[in-house]
């Protein structure tokens, strides 16, 4: 497997744990969300600045590829993957 298709995995496993944080967060609006929701939140939520670094880390490696194969290309894909980022709906192309 080449460094562009780890790349691509690791934007999908980056997305998954956003995710999952992202959900942490909304169990915290039930009424019946316990401490131990809290904490975990808490936790998870210390995390998300490593995760940006590694998804800046993954994006510039998709980048670089994808600029080999074309500048124009590779502009518009990692815009939308960084949109999509953002957004919580990172679909892995």
């Amino acid at each position: 497997m080449g460094v562009y298709e780890e790349a691509k995995l690791r934007l999908g496993d980056l997305q998954k744990r956003i995710q999952r944080i992202h959900d942490a967060g909304l169990e915290l609006s039930d009424p019946k969300a316990t401490k131990t929701s809290v904490t975990k939140f808490k936790i998870m939520y210390t995390t998300l600045e490593n995760l940006r670094d590694d998804f800046e880390l993954q994006i510039t490696t998709i980048i670089r590829h994808l600029s080999k194969i074309s500048s124009t290309a590779g502009d518009v894909v990692t815009d939308k993957i960084r949109s999509e980022f953002a957004e919580f709906k990172i679909i892995i192309f």
